[in-house]
Parts: C-alpha cells; sequence; structure tokens
C-alpha cells in the first residue's frame, strides 16, 4: 500500500487526484500495489489498512533530524507499527521535490531526476495546463 497524503500543511503542485493517478502509473506492473489517499495521522491510516510498516526515505541528516523524532511519536502513537527508513543511492542523495520543482519552474531539463511522464506533467503545470 501506498499511502498518499492530502498534504494539508504545504501546498502541493499537483492535486491530490493527479498525485494518485501519477504513482498509480509509476508503480503500475508491479503486482499488488494498491495507492489510497489519506486525511490525518498516518498512524491512523496504517490501523484502517492494518500496515505494519511504514517506510520514509532519507537524503541526509537533516531529514534524519525531521523524520527521527516523528517516528518516536508515530511509535508512540502505534507501537506496533515500524518506521523502516531507506536511502537512496548518492547520486540521488541531493534531489528534492523543491529542487525538481523550481529548475523545473526555470525551464530546466529534470528529465535525470524524475521519470519521463513525470517531467512531462511538470512541463504542463509550467505551461499553464
Amino acid at each position: 500500500i501506498i499511502g498518499v497524503a492530502a498534504a494539508h500543511h504545504k501546498k502541493t503542485l499537483f492535486s491530490l487526484d493527479a498525485r494518485i493517478a501519477q504513482v498509480q502509473a509509476e508503480t503500475r506492473g508491479m503486482g499488488k500495489v494498491r495507492v489510497l489517499p489519506f486525511e490525518g495521522l498516518i498512524m491512523d491510516f496504517c490501523a484502517a489498512q492494518q500496515a505494519v510498516a511504514v517506510v520514509r526515505g532519507i537524503r541526509n541528516i537533516t531529514d534524519f533530524d525531521y523524520e527521527a523524532p516523528m517516528a518516536a511519536m508515530n511509535r508512540k502513537l502505534r507501537p506496533g507499527v515500524e518506521t523502516v527508513f531507506l536511502l537512496p543511492d548518492a547520486p540521488l542523495q541531493c534531489i528534492s521535490s523543491t529542487l525538481v520543482r523550481e529548475i523545473s519552474k526555470l525551464g530546466g531539463d529534470v528529465g535525470q531526476m524524475v521519470s519521463s511522464s513525470i517531467a512531462i506533467d511538470l512541463q504542463q503545470v509550467q505551461k499553464g495546463g
């Protein structure tokens, strides 16, 4: 299960429905992957889905400093749900959604940072469509 957050706390470039469709397209052919939206606490979503783990990507110490206390709080909320941190390959550690959006907005090539379909979606948004 891949949970796509409604992201009430930050402004997203794509709507929730668009982000769900993007994840579904990227995971097509990966077997039993389900992509579901959620609002509120991720631990409530985990309980509703009977999930036993949350997988989070961390690129650097800054991400870890943000994610570690959140993982500790999530453990207090749902002791049966583990948080698993994954590190990207070194060449990917500099990639963030903020930088990708900014590069795309300024007309730069993000093709090495996102899939071709996401690059096309970004181009369409920048053109106003």
